[in-house]
């Protein structure tokens, strides 16, 4: 396929290869144009790319906090409802921790977790208080003892019960990570000078509406992103993995208003580091 591609390539069409699914490489040449949407930054930006120079020698970094969450989600076994259907039961283990920047070391800041049974909505309210306290009794006496919560999950017919229960486990852990944001922001040690890093697109947080100061100084970092997004319009429209195969090395992108809800997100793309032509890949593999 690589000899297909570079084939495809010298006779002038626009080819890439497909590690570009996961990390868009830059072309051997580069052009600077326009960018092909308005800039969501002031001043607006002249050009599509930006230059990120490195901070002097010996300056401290605005990034002191970086926060993070897991989730790992196990059949727990079946329960059959009124309708006499047999629906799993899931138990969910989540954590959400808190790294800080201390001289130059990252040191643990705080770190919660919580153990979840998740049943079926399909129970009885009556059932569900039942079986939430038996789990809870039983789970607190064992020979390991640990605190079980408990929450429902949605049954759907047009959805298999661990896809509704993941939705429900990632929206508690989202609630658990906005927690941790609250109380840094109250505290008054996220700040301009003490920004917070998060893993994930903060497109994806739907309480942020709700709280929306304790995010002002909050930048959350995705590693993937939907290449074939359509930015900019008419003739300037462009997908996003095109944007970024273009993106020259140490540069960024201008901001971008993101709408979510009736707020706005800016958000960039920045290339991190060097990278070999992606057309000499294909000549090499050839």
């Amino acid at each position: 396929m690589p000899g297909i591609l570079k084939a495809l390539v010298d006779q002038g069409f626009d080819c890439h290869h497909p590690s570009l699914a996961d990390e868009p490489v830059a072309p051997a040449e580069q052009e600077e144009r326009r960018p092909v949407y308005k800039p969501f930054e002031n001043p607006p930006a002249q050009s599509d790319q930006l230059k990120v120079n490195d901070p002097p020698p010996g300056s401290r970094s605005l990034f002191r906090y970086f926060l993070d969450g897991s989730m790992r989600t196990v059949n727990a076994g079946y329960i059959t409802d009124p309708k006499r259907r047999l629906l799993p039961i899931f138990m969910a283990q989540i954590g959400v921790a808190v790294t800080e920047l201390r001289n130059n070391t990252i040191a643990l800041q705080s770190y919660n977790s919580k153990n979840l049974l998740f049943f079926p909505d399909s129970l009885s309210e009556n059932d569900v208080r039942l079986a939430s306290s038996v789990a809870k009794d039983t789970a607190s006496a064992s020979r390991f003892p640990i605190i079980v919560d408990s929450l429902c999950y949605e049954v759907d017919q047009n959805t298999p019960p661990i896809d509704n229960a993941r939705k429900k486990i990632l929206d508690t852990m989202h609630e658990m990570e906005i927690e941790k944001i609250i109380k840094l922001t109250d505290s008054g040690s996220i700040s301009r000078d003490n920004l917070l890093m998060i893993d994930g697109s903060l497109q994806f947080y739907r309480h942020i509406d709700q709280n929306l100061e304790a995010f002002q100084n909050v930048v959350g970092v995705a590693k993937s992103f939907d290449r074939h997004t359509t930015i900019g319009s008419g003739r300037r429209a462009m997908d996003i993995g095109l944007l970024i195969a273009n993106l020259k090395p140490r540069y960024r992108t201008p901001a971008r208003r993101v709408k979510h809800r009736n707020r706005s997100i800016g958000a960039w793309y920045l290339r991190m580091h060097d990278t070999r032509s992606w057309t000499h890949k294909l000549a090499t593999r050839a």
